[in-house]
């Protein structure tokens, strides 16, 4: 009986740090895959489209394009961490604000801005 009493915690615990670094990873791959999608699409010029598919993970504060930067803010047991990259293109549009498997649209518009656009 104690034993399990002992017991519980730690595997509670070794759960807690499990889930955590997986929210985390996930918030890194998500952040890099765009940039990476949108420096290529970027490179072929107007017209052109790529998309990508990215898991975003539970407790984002806040994901967001502004200028040349992507930005994702992840909120782990009650601090921020920001997850940031900048691309060598001006984006614009919107990403997801909520967990969950997307996919990232990119196209490169006429005036050489990469649009994003997501659909679950």
């Amino acid at each position: 009986g104690m034993v399990i009493f002992v017991l519980i915690p730690i595997i509670y615990y070794a759960t807690q740090i499990t889930t955590d670094t997986t929210r985390f990873n996930n918030a890194d791959i998500a952040v890099k895959l765009i940039r990476e999608a949108a420096d290529r699409v970027y490179a072929l010029g107007p017209g052109n489209k790529e998309t990508v598919s990215v898991t975003i993970p539970s407790g984002v504060n806040k994901f967001e394009v502004y200028n040349k930067g992507i930005s994702l803010q992840l909120q782990v047991k009650g601090s921020n961490s920001d997850f940031a990259l900048i691309t060598n293109a001006n984006l614009t549009g919107s990403l997801p604000q909520t967990s969950g498997t997307y996919t990232i649209t990119l196209l490169v518009l006429d005036n050489g801005v990469v649009d994003l656009s997501y659909a679950s």
